[in-house]
Order: C-alpha cells, then sequence, then structure tokens
C-alpha cells in the first residue's frame, strides 16, 4: 500500500507543520483536530481489461493513519501481487475539510514492474502518469563529486545504540474479524539512542497484530506476497527491520529511520528479531500501530538526520509523500519542531489497517501498466 495524494502543494504540509511547532491550530489542520469523519472516497474505476491474464493475489484494506503532526487521513486499498510485479490502488481522504478540499479526489495507484525495474504513479483524474526506478525518481540535486563520495565521512554526531529489544507475547485472546478467526499477539520494539553529550532519545512501537490461520487462499496469497516481499528487497539491496511484512511501504520508511541506527551488519539482532517474529502466527487481518519517543540527542537539532532518532523528520518524510510534495523539504520542515514535541506524549504515528478480503484470481496483463490514454508526466 502507498498512501499518496498527488494535488495537495507543500505549503499545505509546511502550513501543518508549523502549527505542530506552536502555532495556534483554529482550523484544526493537525491530527485531532475538530473536523467530522470525511466520507469514505471510492477506490479508482478501471475500465474492461482485456488479453493475456495471470494468477494475481488480491487483497483489500481498509486504514486510517495519524499521529502528532499528521492529518487524521482515511482510505481504503486494492493490492494485486504477482512474484515480479504489484499494482495498488488507494483511495485517500482527509477529516479536516480544508485538506480535503486541496487533495482533490484522493485517487492514485502505484505499479511496482520488478521484471522492468521501474515504477508508474497513476493520476487518475489528470489521467497521466510518472515513470521512475525502482530506488525512485532523481530530486534534481547536482551529482555528488565521486571522489568525494569515495571517501569516508564522520558523522556531525555520532550516536550509540543502548537498548534495542523486540517483544512478541500471544495473548491467547481471539475474536473474529471480516469473517476471518483470528488470535492476538502484542509487539514491542524499544530503542534508545545517546550521544556522547549524554543526550538521550528513547523510542517505543507498540503494535497490535491479529491474525488468521496460513490454510487455503490465506496459504497461496502469503506465498505469493513473500515471493514479490524477496525480491523487491534484494531490487533494492534494503532491510525493512522488524515489522517487514505487516505495515506499508509509507509507515515501513518512517520506521526505517530506527531501523538505520542498528548495525546492519550485527547478525545478532538481525537473528534475534527473526526469532521474536516468528512466533506471531498466521496472516494480519488488523494491524494496529503506535510510535512513541521521549527526549533528544545532538541538541534537538536537525543536524545530519541525528536528532531524536530523525522522529519528526521521518514523519516530515512520509507526510510529504502524502501530500506529492518534496518529502526532502517537508523533512526539513518537521525537523524545526522537534525540540518542543520530541518529549510529547501524543505518538508521532498511529496506523490501523484492516483487511477486508483475500482472493486468488486471474487479473489481465494490462492491469500492470499504465491505461493507453494516460500521458507521461516526467
Amino acid at each position: 500500500m502507498n498512501v499518496r495524494v498527488r494535488h495537495v502543494a507543500l505549503p499545505a504540509a509546511a502550513l501543518l507543520l508549523a502549527g505542530c511547532a506552536g502555532m495556534s491550530d483554529q482550523i484544526g489542520l493537525s491530527g485531532g483536530g475538530t473536523s467530522a469523519p470525511a466520507p469514505q472516497a471510492s477506490l479508482p474505476e478501471r475500465g474492461a481489461e482485456s488479453g493475456p491474464a495471470a494468477t494475481t493475489a488480491v487483497v483489500e484494506s481498509q486504514f486510517t493513519l495519524d499521529g502528532l503532526v499528521l492529518p487524521v487521513t482515511r482510505g481504503q486499498t486494492r493490492t494485486e501481487t504477482r512474484s515480479d510485479m504489484q499494482r495498488t490502488d488507494s483511495a485517500v481522504t482527509m477529516d479536516n475539510w480544508l485538506l480535503r478540499k486541496m487533495a482533490g479526489d484522493g485517487r492514485s495507484s502505484t505499479i511496482v514492474r520488478l521484471d522492468r525495474q521501474l515504477t508508474w504513479g497513476l493520476d487518475h483524474a489528470k489521467q497521466s502518469y510518472t515513470e521512475c526506478p525502482l530506488t525512485g525518481c532523481a530530486t534534481g540535486k547536482p551529482a555528488e563529486d565521486k571522489s568525494d563520495a569515495d571517501k569516508p565521512k564522520e558523522p556531525s554526531c555520532p550516536v550509540t545504540v543502548s537498548a534495542n529489544d523486540v517483544k512478541v507475547v500471544a495473548t491467547g485472546e481471539r475474536r473474529v474479524i471480516s469473517d476471518f478467526q483470528t488470535e492476538r499477539y502484542e509487539v514491542t520494539w524499544a530503542l534508545d539512542i545517546q550521544d556522547n553529550q549524554g543526550g538521550r532519545n528513547s523510542n517505543l512501537v507498540r503494535m497490535d497484530l491479529w491474525t488468521t490461520p496460513d490454510s487455503g487462499v490465506v496459504r497461496d496469497v502469503r506465498a505469493i506476497d513473500e515471493r514479490f516481499a524477496r525480491r523487491y528487497a534484494t531490487a533494492l539491496s534494503r532491510a525493512e527491520g522488524p515489522f517487514g511484512g505487516y505495515l506499508p511501504a509509507r509507515v515501513l520508511g518512517a520506521l526505517s529511520t530506527l531501523s538505520n541506527r542498528v548495525d546492519a551488519t550485527d547478525r545478532r539482532t538481525a537473528e534475534r528479531w527473526a526469532a521474536e517474529m516468528r512466533k506471531v502466527r498466521g496472516y494480519p487481518i488488523q494491524t494496529t500501530l503506535s510510535w512513541t519517543t521521549r527526549g533528544s540527542i545532538c541538541g534537538g537539532g536537525a543536524q545530519g538526520g541525528q536528532s531524536s532518532a530523525g522522529g519528526l523528520g521521518a514523519v516530515g518524510s512520509m507526510l510529504g509523500g502524502l501530500f506529492g510534495g518534496n518529502k526532502d523539504q517537508a523533512s526539513k520542515q518537521s525537523g524545526g519542531s522537534q525540540s518542543t514535541q520530541a518529549g510529547g506524549e501524543r505518538p508521532l504515528i498511529t496506523f490501523s489497517q484492516e483487511v477486508k478480503s483475500i482472493t486468488v484470481k486471474p487479473v489481465a496483463d494490462s492491469a500492470f501498466s499504465p491505461p493507453a490514454g494516460f500521458r507521461r508526466a516526467n
């Protein structure tokens, strides 16, 4: 799932983040405002598809995203996956009336083609698409001199990890969700970071998973999803941390700020994470997550991306992606509020998702390419 709305300009994101830095929020831009829940947006319509088709895992979900500097955002997704390609259709809306008007109809689609090493982003309102490498389109920044790039760089603010623990508890609770028999697991990830000046930043990620047994069509869907995920991770040369496979890309991208604090070559940590997460049995039907951070490091500024484990900066990057803006600039805007917000009690991110249907069926190959009538926008 890729939660993106392409029609909101960056100044809207900057205004939202400035409000979180201490400005009055008289129009309820930030999450938790007084706006009433928005009506559910509809997924993008697809015309008749013809031609060759192949077996595809299809999962439909609903989600809510909220947090310290995020507007309350709701949506639904339809994800169609094969071992070498994936299409995600999204319909997103925001509870705040102003942001809702600025965001347009909230319909978007992302197509990942591992076989062609590229992604397409579809703008249904404008009948256009962008084409980028798997790693994303160039930002327009000047290329770095290779001789300088090869030189090792000293971090502007060295930090050390003082605690890093993932724990899974099977609660034994059971209930029916969306017609699936499920059981509950509690997952916590505690990560403490210190700088060499005595500053400390403590992060706690809590996740509730309600899973259904791996059998029948659920087992088939998981097998397809995992084949795609492995190939995608290999193509990007990127690890997803302990929660890979349980969260959408945008949320994982924010949490990667924490994952990046852990030495990627630390095999013992990776094995410990993997062993703990293997306690979770079944396919996730309902997922809720919160990320809370306390304290600050490296002076509480954005220097070197070190402050507060990059917490609000990561959320700012996610916000930039959500609004279709420049994620680097959005991250800088959010970084300015870290000294006042990093110790807050309210989570940086809260996320919930519920799977509504799971099927395996033939889907036309044409669904994994931009429609014939769409024009390329980049």
